[in-house]
């Protein structure tokens, strides 16, 4: 860990807060959400969660009870929200002004409209003919200006100039190349 955290890593989810994080739903879609601190958010999230039935048990009647017993909490939470869609929640959450989002998969990332419209992501075309799209560069230097993803060469694509720089003559190097033991694209 990191100092001056004392927070073990890696958190297993049921060790984060229980009121706010990312569950699974019935889709197999995730949501995050995040409510406020005030106590009235967790009377609404536990009456859309069917889970009234908290708002009278000691064990949860305070921030630090709460965190005393998430153990017991987290698994109710989470078979709540395999009870529905992510849509489902996410409207519910919304209508009690609960900031919640469905999380996106890695592949959604390359079609992200936001993304695209900062220049967050670029096509780029592969030595093998390949294209793809790419992060770009998290610096912007004005003096520099754009800086260009440049995808990593081919295996091989240098093998023989690294070996030459070591010192291997070319006859060695041919003989490790016929034998197997290196693999260069020449």
């Amino acid at each position: 860990t990191q100092e001056p955290d004392p927070t073990p890593r890696p958190i297993a989810r049921k060790d984060g807060p229980v009121h706010m994080g990312a569950f699974c739903c019935a889709d197999g879609e995730w949501i995050y959400f995040i409510k406020g601190s005030v106590k009235e958010y967790d009377k609404k999230i536990a009456t859309i969660l069917g889970l009234e039935a908290l708002l009278d048990d000691p064990r949860y009647a305070d921030p630090g009870a709460i965190e005393r017993n998430r153990e017991q909490l987290y698994p109710m939470f989470r078979e709540a929200f395999l009870k529905q869609s992510s849509d489902y929640w996410l409207e519910k959450l919304h209508a009690i002004d609960v900031g919640a989002v469905r999380m996106v998969h890695f592949s959604d990332v390359s079609k992200d409209e936001q993304a695209w419209a900062n220049d967050y992501l670029e096509h780029v075309q592969f030595p093998d003919g390949m294209s793809g799209v790419m992060p770009t560069s998290p610096l912007e230097m004005e003096s520099v200006g754009k800086i260009v993803t440049k995808p990593a060469p081919m295996v091989g694509h240098d093998t023989v100039a690294v070996l030459q720089d070591l010192g291997y003559s070319d006859d060695e190097i041919a003989h490790m190349n016929a034998s197997g033991a290196i693999y260069s694209e020449q």
